[in-house]
């Protein structure tokens, strides 16, 4: 309540004291709403320190905390680092809730790296594996786009 209240002291504060409390139900979601407010205040120190904390407490919230590592790992500039989370997080977590959006990641900084060659086989797994998703709808589209140009310089147009 105190979150949908914007009073995100108070709400930091009550997370804070399930964290203290001992493993059950809400800490996993205590640390993860800490986590995201750390990212989102830049605090990239803390907010790595919260989601580290996930990565030992089970399934669910370990894929959760390597998801928003690679977050860290981005806005600290270190894309290797984020790829790396992000992989950890596809290959253990296939089916978790954020593995979708992990793979788009993935498809996205590989293409920053090393253009729609490197982008491709994420772009394809998917449009495959998950084509029911959101991120499948943006995977078929570069795929499309990333073909043009290789059409092109088949024909040996610009």
């Amino acid at each position: 309540q105190a979150e949908r209240t914007s009073a995100d002291t108070l709400a930091q504060d009550l997370y804070q004291q399930i964290v203290h409390l001992p493993w059950n139900h809400h800490t996993a979601e205590a640390y993860l709403r800490q986590g995201r407010f750390q990212l989102q205040q830049g605090h990239l120190t803390e907010a790595a320190q919260l989601f580290s904390q996930l990565l030992i407490q089970g399934e669910e919230p370990e894929a959760q905390g390597l998801f928003y590592l690679a977050r860290v790992a981005e806005q600290q500039g270190d894309d290797k680092g984020a790829v790396e989370r992000l992989k950890q997080m596809v290959t253990k977590h296939p089916d978790n809730e954020l593995a979708d959006e992990a793979l788009g990641r993935l498809a996205e900084l590989a293409e920053k790296a090393g253009g729609c060659t490197q982008a491709l086989p994420y772009y394809q797994r998917l449009s495959e594996e998950y084509s029911q998703s959101g991120w499948a709808l943006v995977a078929r589209s570069a795929l499309e786009r990333c073909r043009q140009p290789e059409a092109g310089e088949m024909d040996g147009s610009p």
